[in-house]
């Protein structure tokens, strides 16, 4: 379980031991991450277990604006 704080353009990710808003498969984490997709449509596909509503726009911020590029492969 981590906890992920956006602030100003910016993720930080610790631990947590808190209850999840959100439970997620690793496989659905990167595309979600990655901006391949938006939360809203995982949520909408029940791909993603959600516990806090509000929490899933949120996770949208990863797949505003263009796909980010990469030269690291997986």
């Amino acid at each position: 379980t981590l906890k992920i704080d956006l602030e100003d353009g910016h993720a930080t990710a610790q631990k947590t031991s808190a209850a999840p808003d959100i439970e997620i498969a690793d496989r659905h984490w990167a595309a979600i991450v990655l901006g391949d997709l938006p939360a809203t449509q995982a949520a909408n596909l029940n791909l993603i277990k959600v516990h806090r509503p509000a929490a899933v726009p949120l996770l949208d911020a990863f797949a505003a604006g263009p796909v980010p590029f990469c030269n690291e492969y997986f």
